[in-house]
């Protein structure tokens, strides 16, 4: 299967203004960089999201992947797990200004079960990586999460792991492991006093099933979630008429590299499903942004920021990520996490997963921060989203989003924020967005005019 992807920006400005604005360079819109040279590990697939198991979708493991390139600085180097497409790369460099003779780039090869670090190590292009690192006094090493095999590749290229000045001690590790499963949250969460769904630990499919069908007959649903998963991915809900063992049988077999340790709740009814992400600096955690999940099937689909949310369920929210906060801090722990909740009547709030590392979302907070966040600049308002269009002439679907690109990117620009991420699978495109503005009705309405030309152009050449 063949992947290509590229990452272009799109605008609603007028079109005598296109041409001045793509003549901008970033140096007059970004303020110097005051950071030092990063080792930018892209590596979505570690052991905190799937354990020792590889997904199958690798295609979306890669646009993650990629994602990581729109922080690149001059001095950095980024290790891909796959090769990124020139167009990609041109349009990064475009709208950020970093020359690409100022960075470097390393592909690691890897294969669909690897992860990065894997693939450094049977390629040998870790040795490439250890001179990189020797001509870069101060480098430091970035990951999209911290397990075992990053903190061995750091003590292996004598470069320290963001936010640490000491290596990582295993008793923080096996924290990080432990917080970034379902039920290892629920411990913590539960020791800290934090609401959660009514649920148990199972540490066999015999034995959620029985769950299951327990919690059917006293609540008439049940949701069933692997321990280990990201994105939504990995449960599946009953409800009161369902056959728990015929669900059970195909659900292992659908998630069976997840493992068998589940986590087995009463299924909630939630008004809106909220999330926090916050950072944990040497100075304590702070709040980033508070955004609304959109979620179908338990799968999530994109978010909106900022929430919806108020009153007794915001302060709800806020709360419990300063209580993970503050129990992550004391224990060492340096970097990001969201806390994702459920919003429930009555203005109640049950949280139900941490993620203890850097997810999209994050990211993608720090890449509008970088591009539009002026001193004087307000938050804009974000969105983030994905489609899939299926189409029988993908290059040219391709070259019809690419007429709509503009590299306008003056901070007075807040109100037309747009970065297109898209890859190519077949006849087969998958499409994540993120649109900024400054009010929900504006989003929502260029949300739908990016929908429909999609849809059109698609009709165009099948």
């Amino acid at each position: 299967m063949s992947t290509s992807t590229t990452t272009s920006r799109l605008s609603g400005f007028r079109e005598e203004s296109k041409h001045q604005n793509r003549e901008k360079g970033a140096a007059d819109r970004l303020d110097p960089t005051t950071r030092g040279p990063l080792l930018i590990l892209a590596n979505p697939l570690n052991e905190l999201t799937f354990g020792d198991r590889c997904p199958t979708d690798v295609g979306a493991l890669d646009l993650a992947a990629f994602q990581e390139f729109w922080l690149i600085e001059r001095g950095d180097v980024f290790v891909t797990p796959r090769p990124m497409p020139r167009s990609f790369i041109e349009a990064v460099c475009k709208v950020t200004g970093v020359s690409e003779a100022t960075f470097d780039i390393v592909d690691a090869g890897a294969r669909p079960e690897e992860t990065v670090v894997e693939a450094l190590q049977r390629s040998g292009a870790v040795r490439q990586l250890r001179q990189l690192v020797a001509r870069r006094p101060g480098i430091q090493i970035r990951a999209c999460g911290v397990d075992r095999t990053v903190v061995k590749l750091a003590a292996e290229l004598g470069a320290p792991i963001e936010g640490y000045s000491e290596p990582i001690a295993n008793s923080l590790l096996d924290l990080i492991y432990q917080i970034n499963t379902k039920d290892g949250f629920r411990r913590i969460a539960e020791t800290l006093g934090l609401p959660t769904a009514s649920g148990f630990t199972c540490a066999s499919s015999r034995e959620a099933e029985k769950v299951a069908r327990r919690l059917q007959r006293h609540h008439g649903a049940a949701l069933v979630k692997c321990s280990r998963g990201a994105g939504g991915g990995g449960q599946f809900s009953l409800d009161r008429t369902a056959d728990a063992t015929q669900q059970l049988k195909a659900f292992l077999k659908q998630n069976a590299a997840l493992g068998h340790c589940f986590v087995v709740e009463t299924l909630l009814k939630p008004k809106s499903e909220p999330t926090i992400d916050v950072e944990i600096t040497a100075e304590g955690p702070r709040h980033l942004y508070i955004g609304t999940m959109e979620v179908a099937h338990g799968a999530f689909q994109g978010m909106a920021v900022p929430a919806s949310l108020s009153g007794r369920a915001l302060k709800d929210l806020r709360d419990a990520a300063d209580s993970i906060g503050r129990y992550l801090f004391e224990r060492g722990y340096r970097g990001f996490f969201d806390l994702d909740a459920a919003e429930l009547e009555g203005d109640r709030l049950v949280v139900f997963e941490a993620n203890v590392r850097r997810t999209s979302t994050s990211l993608w907070d720090a890449v509008l921060n970088r591009l539009f966040a002026g001193a004087n600049s307000p938050r804009v308002m974000w969105t983030l989203a994905s489609t899939t269009v299926d189409t029988v002439a993908p290059e040219k679907l391709i070259d019809v989003l690419a007429e709509l690109a503009s590299a306008s990117t003056s901070p007075s620009d807040r109100k037309d924020i747009s970065l297109l991420t898209w890859t190519i699978c077949r006849e087969e495109i998958r499409i994540r967005y993120l649109l900024g503005g400054e009010s929900r009705e504006d989003l929502e309405i260029r949300q739908a005019h990016l929908r429909t030309a999609l849809d059109s152009s698609t009709r165009i050449y099948q």
